[in-house]
């Protein structure tokens, strides 16, 4: 995997033309994504984004309806894909698996996935990213929740199996804390600032393997303490 560079400073979005980087509906979301990361959400309006994807106004609230609706939709595309992964490495986990994965095992299905796309090169997902973090402030989108349950709930009965003596509850709260910590590790990797410490240059595998292994053992406290 790439180093993960960037800067703060806001890089302006290049015009497109939907006729020729993809559909309409395409353009207008890679250029909302960018846009909302950069700004703060309220402040983008329809017409900078149209401008920025190369269409008419109107053809934003034609596909979209209004700056709401278009938020969920960034959310939503990415978000799908980002769980589609996840499921994937989950699959393979469990179907290769010789003993019960550990906390640690499944947690890293979880957030490997989510660190190596923003390390990628796409800057599209350090932009979604960014944008997960400031609209997390308010709590957790409806955007950003399992669709069809399947993903979560087999996530879920992975970490119960691992860890038996705690109740499903305990386990999804473990779990909500875990996603709390990982938006504040992976924004700063997406805004470029993630690379190291006291000026040296950082190694991204190393500080994803230590904050796997911090949010690993945070779940594996909080599942395992005594109640009462």
């Amino acid at each position: 995997m790439g180093s993960i560079a960037g800067t703060r400073r806001k890089r302006p979005v290049p015009h497109r033309s939907p006729r020729t980087h993809g559909t309409t509906k395409e353009a207008i979301l890679d250029s909302a994504e960018l846009l909302f990361a950069d700004d703060d959400v309220s402040t983008v309006t329809m017409r900078a984004i149209a401008e920025s994807a190369g269409v008419d106004p109107a053809s934003v609230t034609y596909h979209f309806g209004g700056r709401a609706e278009l938020v969920s939709a960034v959310l939503r595309r990415r978000h799908a894909a980002l769980r589609d992964h996840r499921m994937s490495a989950l699959a393979v986990l469990l179907a290769e698996a010789t003993e019960i994965p550990t906390a640690h095992q499944i947690l890293d299905t979880v957030y490997r996935p989510w660190f190596e796309l923003v390390g990628s090169g796409d800057h599209g997902w350090r932009a979604f990213s960014k944008l997960i973090s400031s609209t997390l402030s308010s709590g957790v989108p409806d955007d950003l929740r399992d669709d069809d349950g399947h993903w979560e709930e087999t996530l879920v009965a992975a970490l119960c199996r691992a860890h038996p003596e705690a109740d499903e509850r305990t386990v999804r709260q473990a779990l909500l804390l875990t996603a709390g910590a990982a938006v504040s590790f992976v924004s700063p990797q997406a805004m470029g600032e993630g690379n190291g410490h006291r000026g040296r240059a950082g190694d991204p595998e190393l500080d994803y393997q230590r904050f796997l292994h911090f949010v690993s053992s945070g779940f594996e406290s909080m599942v395992s303490a005594p109640v009462g």
